[in-house]
């Protein structure tokens, strides 16, 4: 059922990944980056007081940021995690687009943007949450944000009646008497495809939290 052949990229580790986001050519790898990792990002900026337009936004900009700071990127776990430098990240977009609602110039380079840090964008800002105040956010959006990223990564891996069978027991929370007779599969086979699709969305779930340990 499950077909981890068609994704090579749920076998990536954390190390792999981050190299890999160096070449931006590296159409796979962004796309996995991007699909993962966006809406994280949107939620954190609509909970910061962003528009939905003004979140669309932030998540280009973020991920152009990003991309423009890969090529030099080093993990160092030493000196924090990916997790809290994309939050950075974020936040310093986030100040750039209350910026522009005043008119103001947007544009920050990753070097201003990296070299001053925790103060960037605190300046004459009021409307900008802290740190603290973003980082409470990004905390309690991450799980939730990062289950749908691996239950989207393993729906494109099954069947579509396997995975609304999953649906229906996992999500919906009908019985499977209900889902036998609606999808017209044994219970036997309900049971085992919940069992397998709940298996391999843990995997996938555990494989992207490592990647930004």
């Amino acid at each position: 059922m499950i077909a981890p052949k068609e994704r090579p990229e749920l076998a990536q580790t954390r190390q792999s990944l981050l190299s890999r986001l160096r070449n931006w050519d590296d159409a796979e790898s962004w796309q996995a980056f991007f699909s993962n990792y966006w809406r994280l990002i949107y939620s954190t900026g609509n909970q910061a007081g962003l528009t939905s337009q003004e979140c669309e936004d932030l998540v280009q900009e973020t991920v152009l940021s990003v991309s423009k700071q890969m090529p030099k990127f080093k993990y160092d776990k030493a000196k924090g995690s990916f997790r809290s430098w994309l939050l950075t990240v974020t936040r310093c977009r986030i100040a750039d687009r209350f910026r522009k609602r005043r008119g103001e110039s947007e544009e920050v380079s990753m070097e201003v943007l990296l070299g001053e840090g925790e103060a960037y964008g605190t300046t004459g800002l009021s409307e900008l949450l802290s740190r603290a105040e973003l980082e409470e956010i990004w905390d309690r959006e991450w799980d939730s944000n990062l289950l749908e990223a691996a239950v989207d990564n393993v729906k494109r891996t099954v069947t579509p009646k396997h995975y609304q069978v999953f649906d229906l027991l996992h999500f919906k929370e009908l019985s499977v008497s209900e889902v036998s007779r609606m999808m017209r599969v044994s219970k036997a086979s309900a049971y085992l495809i919940r069992h397998r699709v709940r298996k391999a969305i843990t995997r996938e779930l555990e494989r992207i939290q490592e990647e930004v340990i």
